[in-house]
């Protein structure tokens, strides 16, 4: 759905481009892209549609067989054409509800915090900031439990292991870290400080 409210796609460049944005995450088969689309659409999130189109006129054969031949031939490019331009994009309840599951990610999942964190251009710098900082409170929340764990200094597999998920989350954390502070300095945010704080000057 995030995809679709940038432009609308038809199924197989919209296979293409997931693969291509979380291809490092998941890569969704072919088998379970369309009955997610076919249920997205009959709750009313997304909607499809074909582009306009015209048949080409044809040459006159000078025999009826021929011209029913040539018109059957037609007719058949004209529907698989239209078949091949069918779309999909997202409709307006499709757009709040797709804010609503930004904002309320399980950021806890690693995947879906990802997936949350890429299409966050899609609410407010506010809900963007909450999203990191909600990331960040369970990243410190995790590595705390790790510092705690007698593991972490030994030298076998397990501690091995261990020690670079200690240091990929550590990572993680700092670059979050440095997003919350870019998003948080961002003009968006400080407009709506202003806007808040005329606001209650006026009250």
């Amino acid at each position: 759905m995030g995809l679709l409210a940038e432009d609308p796609q038809h199924g197989y460049e919209l296979h293409r481009r997931i693969v291509s944005a979380f291809g490092a995450l998941f890569h969704p088969s072919w088998g379970s892209i369309y009955p997610a689309l076919s249920r997205l659409e009959r709750q009313g999130h997304i909607e499809t549609f074909e582009e306009g189109g015209f048949r080409s006129p044809t040459t006159s054969t000078g025999s009826l067989g021929g011209e029913l031949a040539s018109f059957r031939s037609a007719l058949k490019k004209e529907q698989t054409s239209k078949r091949q331009r069918k779309s999909y994009r997202i409709t307006e309840k499709g757009t709040q509800f797709l804010q609503g599951l930004v904002s309320g990610m399980d950021v806890s999942d690693d995947r879906a915090f990802w997936v949350a964190l890429a299409f966050s251009d899609r609410v407010g710098v506010n809900r963007r900031l909450s999203i990191a900082n909600r990331r960040i409170y369970i990243l410190e929340e995790r590595l705390r439990e790790m510092k705690e764990s007698e593991l972490l200094n030994g030298l076998n597999m397990r501690s091995l292991a261990l020690q670079g998920l200690y240091m990929r989350l550590t990572d993680e954390l700092s670059w979050l870290e440095r997003l919350c502070k870019e998003l948080s300095d961002s003009e968006e945010l400080v407009e709506l400080s202003n806007d808040s704080r005329t606001y209650n000057e006026n009250i």
